[in-house]
């Protein structure tokens, strides 16, 4: 009677989430053991970013590790929504989320007086996503094993995480702005122009958008 019928278990794994996760886990752990230098500005970003101002020629990371840092953000970025939006939506945010900041910090590298500034932002934002992916692919392996993750606020969780990396990078981001222009207030001003200013822009934006989609 029930022939043909398929089966669907609610407390089954998510094998989409769960292959997401490990190619954002594994792109951590290629930089990780390929890398070097990379992950060595990553543990600097959070210990000492002093190394991070005074390092020299030779700890210039390589292109190729900077690309996969990129792609590994574009990934957690695009998990972040996984419960709310398709996973296609998700990655061309996030797509667009770090190629417009590069953008932007190429814009700011033709401005003399900001140009070094900028370098150092665009590395804190990079590496800042990093630690940012790396929560952000631990709690899609755990969402992707547990049954029923939407009763845990998904979103929520994704989201604390994804505002932690935010909180700290603007800290960061104002210590350089600091000891560039030797100035709290025009550094808070370079601060809200292009972080918080944006970053709250982008969730008024997202808030809209979910209205769409």
């Amino acid at each position: 009677m029930f022939e043909g019928t398929p089966i669907v278990r609610h407390d089954a794994p998510d094998i989409y989430l769960f292959v997401i996760s490990l190619v954002t886990l594994g792109l951590l752990v290629c930089i990780r053991q390929g890398f070097l230098k990379e992950w060595r500005l990553a543990d600097w970003i959070i210990n000492n970013i002093n190394r991070i101002w005074q390092r020299g020629a030779d700890e210039v990371p390589q292109a190729e590790g900077i690309l996969v840092n990129h792609l590994c953000g574009i990934i957690a970025l695009g998990t972040i929504a996984w419960f709310d939006w398709p996973i296609y939506i998700g990655i061309s945010v996030g797509a667009v989320v770090v190629i417009s900041k590069q953008i932007m910090f190429w814009i700011l590298s033709l401005i003399p007086k900001i140009s070094q500034l900028s370098n150092e932002h665009s590395i804190v934002d990079r590496l800042t996503r990093l630690w940012m992916s790396a929560g952000i692919g631990l709690l899609a392996l755990v969402f992707s094993l547990v049954p029923s993750p939407e009763n845990y606020n998904p979103l929520i969780l994704f989201s604390a995480v994804w505002g932690w990396s935010v909180l700290f990078r603007w800290y960061r981001v104002f210590e350089s702005a600091n000891r560039r222009l030797n100035s709290i207030f025009y550094s808070f001003l370079y601060l809200c122009t292009l972080e918080i200013l944006p970053v709250l822009a982008f969730i008024v934006l997202v808030k809209e958008s979910k209205m769409w989609i």
